[in-house]
């Protein structure tokens, strides 16, 4: 699990890493907060494993995530995420795939995914970053910026504008805004709307710098400490 602290015990047979990679990941639950919660983990994790002995000085991070609108909800420009684990963006790239490498996807699919509406994100230590990457290439500002259509009374987001004509056409959407119209629908709908700022207040929480920090974090450190 690439959201827990990676330390000696549990890579007994790896030690002088100079590189990270992480492709794609995804929880395959369509949840903003959830995905945002995993890359939040994913990046905490890995900056623990960059400074630790396992890894050479100048170790870098790469993360390759698809900049479609849907992937935009949660991670989009995801350098405030790595700037609070103190990386610096060395580099951006279109990705490639080694030889090898086989793209599988959350259904269990293995098809293949679009190279040109992704991005490899390269991060490095603060520190050891010489060079880092001031300003973002104008084909990725343009797709990071790209945001879904959305249905606020079903609280589903879409791809494109067609799909979205489509299911404001679909039974299931007039059925809910039918239902939206009385007294109890209206309640409902406000019960949604607080879970989801709830939510929402969750994942930002992660990934403030100066929050206290929960006892599952503080045992994780004392258990890296001994290694």
């Amino acid at each position: 699990d690439a959201t827990k602290t990676m330390h000696k015990g549990a890579l007994p047979y790896v030690k002088n890493i100079n590189e990270i990679e992480i492709r794609y990941p995804h929880t395959g639950v369509k949840s903003v907060a959830s995905n945002r919660i995993l890359l939040t983990g994913m990046i905490t994790a890995c900056t623990r494993l960059m400074v630790s002995p396992l890894c050479t000085d100048g170790c870098t991070l790469s993360l390759t995530l698809k900049t479609t609108g849907r992937y935009n909800e949660w991670a989009g420009d995801i350098r405030t995420l790595a700037r609070v684990e103190h990386l610096t963006l060395l580099k951006v790239s279109r990705p490639t795939s080694p030889a090898g490498y086989n793209h599988v996807t959350t259904s269990g699919s293995d098809e293949g995914v679009q190279l040109d509406q992704s991005c490899t994100w390269t991060f490095q230590r603060t520190e050891d970053c010489q060079i880092p990457l001031e300003n973002l290439p104008e084909w990725l500002t343009k797709e990071v910026g790209e945001q879904c259509e959305r249905c606020e009374v079903c609280n589903k987001i879409f791809s494109s504008g067609e799909d979205l004509i489509k299911h404001l056409e679909g039974k299931g959407h007039r059925k809910k805004l039918k239902r939206m119209n009385c007294p109890e629908g209206r309640r409902k709908l406000k019960r949604q709307r607080e879970k989801e700022v709830r939510d929402e207040l969750a994942a930002q929480e992660l990934v403030r710098p100066d929050r206290p920090k929960s006892k599952k974090e503080l045992r994780a450190e004392r258990k890296k400490r001994r290694f």
